[in-house]
């Protein structure tokens, strides 16, 4: 419904217009000393939720423009590292950087695993934290997630002294040491080390089990030299000790954790978009609306109108809606006397 004079929209059931004081059509008046309001006239003002609405919009479109400059970032300036198996007290440098990744301790019970991950620096520990499938560690602009595990057999050896013997495992750049880590994957993948001074090959095979729940084996055979047939071939079901040609292997079976580390410089852009977003959203809840009520009845033959209204703080907009109405009525009695 609009105002036939000046165009203005008008709510339903309106007697004038409150804006140029037209006077619309009025209902019949009721009988002096019989009093029969007429329905409410209420409504909220256009720009209630102006300012809340317009922050909510500014923060939603910097949102996206961090999350595009964020995505721009990573893609020029981050990396990410193939995954790699790490078995407890071993440690590996991290891409070009100067940090290092240690693991401490794993745990692996119904198909879960936690690991205590710790990420070195040049002054020491940086960072330590427990990482999970779902939580990964984030320290010195790095972040490092656990992709898994899988079973893995540490060995140590001694002579019939208890001299350790030192060992030797088929990695690339691996150097003789008292402790070889052998990281399993798939059911029959096999993994060697030498005894260099013995002149000894022992190699370990992943052998499938038929019991879903029951632990990782493995085939131990040892070769002396050249020779073709094996000093030893047996099975291993759980950590033991193994004797070849007079000397003491341990064999501790375990798991090793598989890990990746990303650097990715977005993100700082993409959490500082989230923060603007969150705070755009809280200011649009929080703004108060102003209303306004009207109420229009014929009593005693004049009409009275009632206004009530609600704003926040120092929200005027109801101060200056019912000056309006007061002009308008204002305006309205003038013309009713000039009519009489």
């Amino acid at each position: 419904m609009r105002c036939p004079s000046c165009g203005q929209r008008l709510p339903g059931r309106a007697l004038f217009c409150p804006t140029c004081g037209y006077r619309l059509a009025s209902p019949p008046l009721a009988p002096a000393g019989n009093t029969k309001p007429l329905s409410p006239l209420s409504y909220t003002m256009e720009k209630s939720q102006g300012c809340g609405l317009t922050l909510a919009v500014l923060a939603g479109f910097v949102l996206a423009l961090l999350v595009i400059v964020g995505w721009l970032v990573s893609g020029w300036f981050g990396w990410q590292t193939e995954a790699i198996r790490l078995g407890i007290g071993q440690q590996i440098a991290v891409g070009e950087t100067h940090y290092t990744l240690r693991l401490d301790d794993l745990a692996v019970k119904d198909g879960d695993f936690r690991a205590e991950v710790v990420l070195l620096g040049e002054g020491g520990e940086v960072h330590r934290s427990v990482v999970t499938a779902w939580w990964p560690l984030r320290g010195g602009g790095l972040t490092v997630r656990g992709m898994g595990y899988g079973p893995a057999v540490i060995v140590r050896a001694k002579d019939n002294t208890g001299r350790p013997i030192m060992l030797q495992s088929f990695v690339e750049g691996a150097e003789p040491e008292e402790m070889v880590h052998l990281p399993f994957g798939e059911p029959g993948e096999e993994r060697y080390f030498v005894v260099p001074e013995r002149g000894l090959v022992v190699r370990l095979v992943l052998v499938q089990s038929e019991d879903t729940n029951a632990g990782p084996s493995f085939q131990v055979q040892a070769y002396r030299g050249s020779a073709v047939e094996p000093v030893l071939d047996g099975t291993l079901v759980a950590s033991d000790q193994v004797e070849i040609a007079g000397d003491y292997y341990v064999m501790d079976v375990g798991h090793y954790a598989l890990l990746q580390t990303t650097y990715d410089p977005g993100d700082e852009f993409v959490l500082v978009g989230l923060l603007l977003a969150c705070g755009g959203m809280m200011l649009m809840l929080w703004k108060p609306r102003a209303q306004a009520w009207v109420l229009v009845a014929a009593e005693g033959g004049g009409i009275t109108v009632k206004a009530r209204g609600e704003a926040g703080g120092h929200d005027q907009r109801f101060n200056l809606l019912v000056s309006e109405v007061e002009k308008a009525l204002a305006a309205h009695k003038v013309m009713g006397e000039r009519r009489g």
